[in-house]
């Protein structure tokens, strides 16, 4: 995941696809619950949370859902 966020903006390219969907949610719940700490060995990984996060995609739907992302 690190080696490829450090050479494109999202997963499969520079557009939001369907596998960011998918792997964002997994990885905003990792880092929410404390499983995964994403340290400075991994700086690609937060720098793409915060692309996702702002997304008006994304806020939309965190406002409809609440705070559970």
């Amino acid at each position: 995941m690190e080696k490829q966020l450090s050479e494109t903006a999202f997963f499969a390219g520079d557009t939001l696809t369907t596998v960011d969907i998918v792997l964002s949610l997994e990885l905003f719940s990792l880092n929410r619950l404390n499983l995964f700490v994403f340290d400075k060995n991994y700086p690609n990984i937060p720098a793409y949370l915060k692309r996702v996060q702002a997304l008006l995609s994304f806020k939309t739907a965190t406002q409809k859902s609440g705070d559970f992302i």
